[in-house]
């Protein structure tokens, strides 16, 4: 696999029961089907990413 299929895998909008969510692929090529290739949450979880950015980028980091 090369560099350019690796940055192909994007961030997916979806639905969920009714409500938004958004996926983000967590392995180089994730399977649209395979869960476990995905970080999958809604708006609750992404607003308290937003708000701990800092703290969950300086704990990726270490």
């Amino acid at each position: 696999m090369n560099e350019e299929q690796k940055q192909s895998a994007q961030p997916v909008i979806g639905e969920f029961k009714g409500k938004p969510t958004l996926r983000i692929p967590i392995v180089d090529d994730p399977s649209p089907d395979t869960s476990w290739h995905w970080f999958t949450f809604g708006k609750s979880k992404a607003k308290a990413i937003v708000k701990f950015y800092d703290a969950i980028k300086k704990f990726a980091e270490e």
